[in-house]
């Protein structure tokens, strides 16, 4: 879910639906492995490592199946080591990495929340709060229940609330009603006036609906899961599955005119996040590749390959993280830059623009850690 206008970029994790690439670890079954992990020296970016997913909404869990036995081991035969890809294209690193700024700390879950970026000030909302980190002024801190999958518009951030939808000043101030909905979105996305959402029903439909004045309308349905819904412009895009194996990328009008657009059919694993603005961006995990697709959804190509990028967000440039840190990509398939190598921790969040790069870290149970980076001047 996103916003595209100048100077205002964000990017969006639907509840339950995304996922970020870090590293082969189980906190139940090997906690140290982690912690070592997070306290030695970064690898470098273009180390070959075991691809995982972190779930957005709880602690990280193996893609693989769990490890051979002892005796399999023993009766496997020996493996040649295999030499690491570097990134393609490749990462240049500045001669000077600014340091990450600690924007604030939070005591809520790191996981489920939206992060947004305008010009050099961070917007953060989690499922209990709004905060707002301003460079010239003090942060904002506001106790209110926005749920899960908020959106932003320039001017408001749009939210629900007990069957209600609501809209609030970005800088605070009093909610006012704009619609109703009996479900709790998944994701809302607000865009040229326009308020859409997807929930999943009683009946377990995946609905896409927007506001008509006051009132829900569905835009499209389908009995397979739906995720990952963002806008850009006048259109919301999202993940379709197909079928186990495979699944696919719409696109619908948010204004209502209009019938739903669709990409080719993937096969493997589906995306766990969309990120769009001149176009779809997505990592995909099983080629190791960021991807783009055209707001037509009629071309594909791969942007980097060798790489791990989740989160992932897509403004003026291509904003990537992994567990060793975060990396920038160029949409012209020129070398990016590494932003900073610093592991921090886990981060379940990135946004960025021209100016700033801000993301989340997990820095523990419910309990997470806003940071910020200067880009402008690297």
């Amino acid at each position: 879910m996103i916003f595209h206008w100048n100077h205002f970029n964000r990017i969006s994790y639907p509840a339950l639906c995304c996922g970020i690439v870090f590293f082969q670890a189980c906190k139940s079954e090997a906690p140290s492995t982690i912690e070592k992990t997070n306290r030695q020296s970064p690898a470098p970016l273009n180390a070959e490592m075991p691809d995982t997913e972190v779930d957005s909404q709880g602690p990280p869990s193996p893609l693989m199946a769990k490890a051979p036995t002892a005796t399999a081991k023993m009766n496997a035969a020996p493996r040649k080591p295999v030499a690491p890809q570097s990134p393609n294209p490749p990462l240049n690193t500045p001669k000077h990495l600014p340091a990450p700024t600690t924007l604030g700390e939070i005591n809520e879950s790191a996981y489920g929340n939206t992060l947004w970026v305008d010009n050099t000030t961070v917007y953060l909302a989690t499922p209990h709060s709004f905060h707002v980190f301003s460079q010239d002024n003090a942060p904002t801190h506001i106790n209110l229940e926005i749920g899960y999958g908020p959106a932003m518009t320039p001017k408001e951030i749009i939210y629900w609330a007990e069957g209600v939808l609501y809209s609030m000043p970005k800088a605070g101030g009093k909610s006012r009603k704009r619609g109703y909905t009996a479900q709790q979105p998944m994701q809302i996305v607000a865009s040229d006036g326009q308020i859409a959402w997807l929930h999943k029903d009683e009946q377990g439909r995946y609905t896409i609906s927007r506001l008509q004045g006051a009132v829900p309308v569905i835009v499209y349905q389908s009995q397979g899961a739906m995720m990952g819904l963002v806008d850009s412009g006048k259109w919301g895009f999202f993940i379709e599955s197909i079928s186990k194996s495979s699944w696919r990328i719409g696109r619908v009008p948010l204004g209502g005119r209009g019938e739903p657009v669709f990409s080719s059919v993937f096969s493997g694993r589906t995306p766990s996040m969309l990120s769009a603005s001149d176009s779809v961006y997505f990592y995909d995990l099983p080629a190791r590749s960021v991807r783009r697709m055209s707001l037509d959804l009629k071309q594909s190509s791969v942007i980097a390959e060798h790489i791990v990028c989740s989160p992932i967000s897509a403004s003026e440039k291509i904003m990537c993280a992994r567990v060793e840190g975060l990396f920038e990509l160029s949409k012209t398939g020129t070398p990016g830059r590494i932003l900073t190598s610093e592991p921090l921790g886990l981060v379940t969040n990135i946004a960025g623009n021209a100016r700033i790069v801000a993301f989340l870290n997990d820095s523990g149970a419910d309990h997470m850690t806003v940071r910020m980076i200067p880009i402008e001047k690297m």
